[in-house]
């Protein structure tokens, strides 16, 4: 069966297994595209059938592998066939990356573990990438190399306890961040197991990992909110290091924050006028969409920051005036903010806070705006549920609703509904 596989088309092959599956198919391929971890013309190749399995690379593979497991393409023995197959074709190698150039950039970390056998690894299955692609991965494995040195073992030969242990400590929030880092822990295992470093049972405890069994407590307590009470909290929080003559300095920070719970993306945040606040009728106008405000002391904040025509100097404590009285977010600065000082301001603002002791709630608190969105957009998701039951992959409606966002693939909306349950699972023991 490996045989005849590899002498069609990958999708023939998986056309042939299942009719049904391939428009599913199809959009894996078409969101790697949009991802960019794949090219399109590569992708036309595999549709039109001219294009082998065995003609993509390692990572290519893993990253359709885990696209069709994570839509439940269960039917197709997968599993079979991409542990078996020789996932590297030599002949196809473009440009190698030379010994040295991988010896000298391991070199430079620091914490790599068994330097030499990670040497070996880069240089047989990342030799062919780009510079830049290299040097992530090896400083990914500097990472994971801290874990490694801890446990005194190499990666290979972890259990699966040490496997989520690992996972838990590179602070992975987002499916698609876990699915990256767990293509190189696959390409890592089945490197080992050619070499003859462990035997083929154990290349399952990689391929096996799955988001939703990682520990991310520390990760998610550092960087999401369980409510606006929680937001609210780390406010009062920051204005309480400050010295109440400043606190004006900073509103717009705090209106950036609420903004971002209310699930402005920080481009739309930048161009909301202050005429588009309507305290009267709970939302705010933006995009020729409206925003609803179920708390409207949020909306009530902002239309009294945009009312404001100056704010304390931190460093003068002299009365600086606002640029402009158009726009809602607002500096010294004539025009408007953008998307790179809003992160700056949110930046100056969650860093007052770097001196709080241990046992605080925000101690070391990494706030930026898209896990502010995030917050915000999961406290949504879980009040409709509260009212309508468990959110799934088949209320696309309901999540673009909630999101402002259409979600094309099935897939997609798993991996939001995965991130929401870890989080849910964290705030409140759901």
């Amino acid at each position: 069966m490996k045989n005849n596989m590899l002498q069609i088309g990958f999708f023939e092959w998986i056309n042939s297994i299942k009719e049904s599956k391939k428009k599913e198919f199809e959009s894996v391929l078409k969101s790697l595209v949009e991802e960019g971890l794949l090219l399109k013309s590569e992708v036309d190749k595999i549709l039109n059938g001219s294009t082998k399995l065995e003609t993509l690379r390692t990572e290519e593979l893993i990253w359709i592998y885990q696209k069709m497991i994570n839509i439940h393409m269960t039917d197709i023995p997968l599993d079979y066939y991409f542990s078996k197959i020789e996932l590297v074709n030599s002949e196809n190698v473009k440009q190698k990356i030379s010994l040295d150039k991988i010896s000298k950039w391991c070199y430079l970390q620091r914490n790599i573990y068994n330097l030499d056998r990670k040497i070996q690894f880069f240089k047989d299955v990342y030799g062919e990438y780009d510079e830049i692609s290299v040097k992530d991965k090896i400083n990914v494995f500097n990472r994971i190399g801290v874990i490694e040195n801890e446990l005194e073992g190499d990666l290979c030969d972890f259990n699966e306890d040490q496997l989520y242990l690992l996972l838990s400590r590179l602070n992975l929030l987002t499916v698609g961040t876990f699915m990256t880092v767990k293509t190189y822990l696959v390409a890592y295992a089945n490197w080992c197991y050619k070499q003859g470093y462990i035997i083929e049972n154990n290349l399952s405890l990689f391929t096996e990992l799955v988001f939703s069994k990682i520990d991310n407590s520390e990760s998610f307590r550092q960087h999401y909110f369980k409510d606006l009470n929680d937001v609210r909290g780390y406010i009062d929080m920051v204005r309480h290091q400050v010295n109440p003559t400043e606190l004006d300095r900073y509103d717009t920070p705090i209106a950036i924050l609420y903004l971002a719970w209310a699930g402005l993306t920080n481009k739309e945040a930048t161009e909301l006028k202050i005429t588009d606040v309507n305290t009267s009728q709970g939302f705010i106008t933006v995009n020729n969409h409206s925003v609803g405000f179920d708390d409207l002391g949020m909306l009530d904040f902002l239309k009294r920051y945009g009312k404001e025509t100056h704010y304390t100097n931190l460093k003068t404590k002299k009365m600086i005036e606002y640029g402009n009285n158009t726009y809602l977010l607002r500096t010294s600065i004539k025009g408007k903010l953008n998307v790179n000082t809003v992160r700056i301001s949110l930046y100056n603002f969650y860093k007052i806070t770097s001196g709080l002791p241990e046992n605080n709630r925000y101690f070391n608190m990494i706030v930026n705006y898209s896990s502010i969105s995030k917050s915000g957009l999961y406290y949504r998701m879980k009040k409709y549920e509260e009212i309508n039951g468990e959110l799934t992959c088949k209320d696309a409606k309901v999540i673009k609703g909630l999101t402002n966002k259409n979600y094309k693939d099935t897939f997609k909306i798993q991996y939001l509904l995965d991130e929401y349950h870890q989080w849910r699972r964290y705030f409140y023991g759901e």
